[in-house]
């Protein structure tokens, strides 16, 4: 015997029925054969996520910095 629950928006509110929504659809967005969540790499400076440019930049700057100087 299976038993499905589904809130609604008495039960816990608006606002977290609308953040559980919306989360749901975001990882139905990113990934269409699962739901599990999907990596980012983000940038905290700026609040956002991080652009490919920026992640090459961070991985190859120190690489850089540690090669042996002649």
């Amino acid at each position: 015997m299976m038993i499905s629950y589904k809130p609604s928006h008495s039960d816990c509110g608006d606002e977290v029925y609308k953040a559980v929504a919306n989360a749901l659809l975001e990882i139905k967005n990113y990934n269409l054969s699962g739901m599990y969540a999907v990596p980012e790499i983000w940038n905290p400076k700026q609040g956002r996520k991080a652009s490919l440019k920026e992640i090459i930049n961070y991985v190859i700057k120190p690489w850089k910095s540690n090669k042996r100087k002649r």
